[in-house]
């Protein structure tokens, strides 16, 4: 009943709570700072929104295990089983730059749908944008890539996957050995409630 119960890191809950559970945290690739060159323009300043871009951090990229974990959403809101957002992998659109933590849409919620629970080992891919090119680009299918190096890929029972069967889809889905009869889409976002083994 009600919305979770508040917000926490991948990593600190694992650390914290997960670990004695069954969860890990695997990071793939470390974070960093990265420092792009200014843009080539013909005016003769370059406007804020890539200047403020030029130097930025890039977080860790990651595998987590979150035994009897959650998500809601179309956009693939991660919950843990003790009722947190694990708020680095949870993002919707509607700012620049993603909304995050407490201002995500499942805490203006009353309620949540009835959670359907599955059994195996879901990978949660789906993320806000996939119908647009450069977000399934950039956003879901990476994630593919982060499973496959931890070498969990083909240990993976169904992927959680929002996409709408667009040819740049299912191409690059086929093309990543994705078997298209294992994922489950997030057609109903206000109504999409599942639970996994892990």
């Amino acid at each position: 009943l009600g919305t979770p119960k508040g917000v926490v890191d991948t990593r600190e809950w694992v650390e914290n709570t997960g670990s004695r559970q069954g969860g890990f945290f695997k990071e793939i690739y470390p974070a960093r700072t990265i420092n792009d060159p200014s843009p080539v323009s013909i005016e003769p300043t370059i406007h804020k929104l890539y200047h403020d871009e030029l130097e930025r951090t890039q977080y860790a990229a990651f595998v987590a295990c979150i035994p009897h974990g959650r998500t809601w959403g179309c956009c693939g809101i991660a919950i843990t089983p003790d009722d947190r957002v694990l708020t680095d992998v949870s993002r919707e659109f509607g700012k620049y730059g993603g909304v995050f933590g407490e201002e995500l849409s499942v805490f203006r919620r009353l309620s949540l749908s009835r959670v359907q629970k599955l059994e195996g080992r879901v990978a949660l891919l789906a993320s806000a944008g996939s119908s647009n090119y450069h977000h399934w680009l950039y956003d879901a299918l990476p994630k593919i890539h982060l499973l496959k190096k931890a070498g969990l890929f083909e240990g993976i029972d169904s992927f959680i996957i929002d996409h709408k069967d667009l040819p740049f889809q299912l191409e690059s889905l086929k093309a990543l050995n994705v078997d298209l009869r294992k994922i489950i889409k997030p057609e109903n976002a206000w109504n999409f409630h599942i639970q996994a083994d892990e």
